[in-house]
């Protein structure tokens, strides 16, 4: 009796492992990059519509919002679009434990701009810049600044009370941040930062 309910289970698990192998996400395409959001949202079905079948869209539930036939589902991208953020993203189908995910860019923002170490007394620094389309520029203080091709930089800089990093991908946005001297203080400045990359922020350099 043991051995054929072991046997029974083995074969469910089996049976529910190929079901989730017959479920694709075909859009968003999983690692794409796009100027837009996405226009269409589908997963296909090879074997009917999945059981405790959940759509997840970052971290949000959006499984009502989908069209679901026994051959996939699919949603208009404007019933998702508020869903969608700059950067990176999530699309998710889960069923039970399993998920199967396609990670996708929407990239209307600049260059992500990370500072490891910069040392004032000796004028040095270093760091390494991030888009998902590509990085063309770099300029601390207004200087350029070269960038390998695996994006890292290392370079001098003078050292001044504010210290302003640019950085510009390859569909021309820009990212722009001021670093505030440690020996400064900030007062009464607020710190924001827009979608659009382009707004400077003040903060303190590493």
């Amino acid at each position: 009796m043991i051995d054929y309910m072991s046997r029974m289970s083995f074969l469910i698990l089996i049976l529910f492992a190929t079901a989730c192998s017959q479920i694709t996400v075909d859009q968003p395409v999983d690692g794409s990059v796009s100027l837009t959001k996405p226009s269409t949202f589908g997963v296909t079905f090879v074997n009917g519509i999945p059981p405790s079948l959940q759509l997840v869209l970052n971290s949000t539930d959006v499984t009502d919002l989908f069209t679901i036939t026994e051959a996939g589902a699919v949603a208009d991208g404007s019933l998702l679009a508020d869903k969608v953020f700059s950067g990176k993203n999530q699309f998710t189908v889960v069923i039970g434990t399993r998920i199967i995910s396609s990670v996708f860019h929407f990239d209307d923002i600049g260059p992500t701009v990370h500072i490891l170490s910069a040392d004032h007394s000796t004028g040095n620094i270093s760091g390494y810049v991030t888009d998902p389309s590509g990085v063309t520029s770099l300029t601390i203080d207004g200087n350029p600044v070269a960038v390998t091709g695996q994006n890292i930089f290392g370079t001098t800089f003078t050292s001044m009370a504010l210290n302003d990093v640019t950085a510009v991908d390859t569909n021309g946005f820009e990212s722009q941040v001021v670093y505030l001297r440690g020996d400064q203080e900030l007062g009464n400045s607020i710190s924001l930062r827009l979608n659009n990359g382009a707004f400077p922020i003040k903060q303190k350099l590493l």
